[in-house]
């Protein structure tokens, strides 16, 4: 499925919103700069549209092409905006308000979490990689209970 994301450069301070149907190919191609991080994305029924209204909810802040001088919270907050005025704020508050896990990690635990999405094709942000580690060892431990 398609994705809108915010990918944002320390270098400059700008943060680019945009859309593509291979997230981890685009986050390759704009990220080979180590001042580059995906930041938010989120799979779209309607990107090419969802794409469109944050760009015009940031209207004004924009730098050329996709990228705007705005923060990462901003930018997150125009996607999310966006999303829910194409398809509705029900579906968003159920697909991004679930139960909150707040976790503190030791520069250890951060270095872990890093290296293991770098591996990943479509380079997750961090609360996403947490997700994946934690459900893969569920579904690994309950392969080890079957047998």
């Amino acid at each position: 499925m398609s994705v809108v994301y915010a990918i944002s450069n320390s270098e400059n301070g700008q943060v680019k919103v945009g859309m593509s149907h291979n997230l981890g190919k685009r986050t390759a191609e704009l990220c080979r700069p180590a001042h580059c991080n995906l930041i938010f994305s989120i799979e779209c029924k309607e990107p090419r549209l969802t794409e469109r209204v944050a760009h015009l909810l940031l209207n004004g802040y924009g730098r050329g092409g996709e990228w705007f001088a705005v923060t990462e919270d901003q930018a997150v907050y125009a996607i999310k905006k966006a999303y829910a005025d194409v398809i509705g704020p029900r579906e968003l508050v159920a697909k991004l308000e679930g139960p909150t896990l707040t976790l503190r990690a030791d520069p250890e635990l951060l270095q872990l979490i890093d290296d293991w999405r770098r591996e990943e094709p479509d380079l997750p942000v961090r609360s996403e990689a947490v997700r994946r580690m934690l459900k893969a060892e569920g579904e690994r431990r309950q392969k080890g209970r079957r047998k």
